[in-house]
């Protein structure tokens, strides 16, 4: 989708705030971590950090060497601002109050974006949109909340909206549920079905997949514990739960007319999720194996975002133009590691992975634990994170709050687990 010049000016503008914001929470972030060496020293003392620190490290100097790509700030930048931003959380993981503060701040954020999408969206549907003066204005309506198909919200990206709902939507759980005052559970429940349901129509099937995948997880661990604990409540509930799905489903089904359901599900085949090009990728693929086809071991630093792009460009890659238009993405998150760091900053993630899926394991496995539900709710969306990595490269390294999503979620679940490693 072309952007207008109008969108243009407004990302430009949100470049510059996200460039101000990173900085002012790098530099806050390098005070607490300061604090924390002085007073407990735990990111001193857990086993995980020098791994991490390892890592980040390297990614900074496999940018150095393999030299700066088209983004002002490259990935020297965005590697610092995403490591200080991991060890503040786990610096500060200790205070609830702060991390159900955090969690907030990020679903009203979401939900601003969903709601702004919404009223577009109504704009659009009831034709009030001819009303403006600015055709550039009438155009970031239309763009953002197409009557017609996806919606690709304020953001202008579909699915970059779409995986800020999926990477955020089980931590929503946490203040629901710590939460004693049923309002504050009523302004949580309304802004994540806000949410899913801008989700739904940005027709974004990596996110949607990592999302489901996440539920059908959290209702398998939902059983086990129930069985396991032999609590009856527990297991009545979700069943309970589950039957009232099947129930609410046949009641729709009878209710409406077939042909409104069967016009409506084209809708969504053709028109939102595109099943035609489930396939092919819409690019990604063809991406994907091209970027496969790099001499990998002969680069260990990996390679910077102007010699992929030109090397997909020669190549005659279909939509290759996204790379570009899309911050030198991969659209793949463990391609974008080992494209971007090389093997070795590959191999140092994957350790990272397996090194929290052991403290994960042996956590689970000890009964010393108080919050359950924080360490399985941080483990789903964790999952959830990982899979919708799988279609982007969003979580890693970038100048976004999908970046930082990406470092609370680990550093919570790794400072959870560190405590009984």
């Amino acid at each position: 989708m072309y952007l207008t010049s109008m969108n243009q000016s407004l990302l430009l503008k949100f470049s510059i705030l996200n460039k101000i914001l990173a900085t002012f929470i790098s530099i806050g972030a390098i005070y607490y971590i300061f604090k924390d060496f002085r007073n407990n020293r735990y990111i001193a003392k857990s086993s995980s950090s020098m791994l991490f620190l390892i890592f980040f490290a390297y990614c900074i100097l496999a940018s150095i060497i393999n030299g700066n790509g088209f983004q002002n700030f490259n990935n020297i930048y965005f590697v610092i601002h995403s490591s200080l931003f991991f060890f503040f959380v786990i610096a500060i993981n200790h205070d609830k109050k702060i991390l159900n503060y955090t969690i907030m701040i990020i679903l009203v954020a979401v939900f601003i974006i969903s709601a702004t999408t919404l009223i577009m969206f109504l704009c659009n549907k009831f034709n009030i949109t001819q009303n403006f003066s600015s055709e550039n204005l009438q155009k970031v309506f239309f763009e953002s909340a197409d009557v017609s198909g996806r919606w690709s919200s304020i953001l202008s990206n579909s699915n970059t909206y779409a995986h800020l709902v999926s990477m955020t939507f089980f931590l929503s759980f946490i203040p629901f549920y710590e939460t004693k005052k049923k309002r504050y559970k009523f302004y949580i429940f309304f802004m994540s079905s806000i949410n899913l349901l801008v989700l739904l129509f940005s027709g974004s099937k990596g996110a949607l997949l990592a999302m489901v995948l996440g539920v059908v997880l959290g209702v398998f661990e939902f059983i086990i514990y129930g069985v396991k604990n032999k609590k009856k409540k527990h297991i009545k509930k979700i069943t309970l739960f589950l039957l009232s799905l099947i129930l609410i489903s046949l009641i729709i089904i009878k209710i409406i007319p077939v042909d409104i359901i069967d016009r409506s599900l084209d809708f969504f085949k053709i028109d939102i999720f595109r099943i035609d090009t489930i396939a092919t990728g819409t690019g990604r693929v063809g991406i994907w194996k091209a970027l496969l086809n790099l001499p990998i071991i002969s680069h260990p630093f990996g390679y910077n975002d102007n010699y992929i792009y030109l090397y997909l460009k020669n190549l005659d890659i279909k939509y290759y133009s996204a790379f570009l238009n899309n911050a030198g993405r991969a659209h793949n998150m463990f391609l974008q590691v080992l494209v971007s760091y090389g093997f070795i900053g590959f191999l140092l993630f994957f350790l990272c992975l397996i090194k929290t899926l052991i403290q994960v394991i042996k956590f689970a496995k000890s009964n010393k634990y108080e919050n359950k539900l924080s360490f399985s709710l941080f483990l789903l969306q964790f999952i959830v994170i990982l899979i919708g990595g799988s279609f982007e490269q969003l979580p890693i390294f970038n100048m976004s709050a999908h970046s930082l999503i990406f470092m609370l979620v680990w550093a919570n679940l790794l400072a959870i687990t560190e405590k009984y490693d």
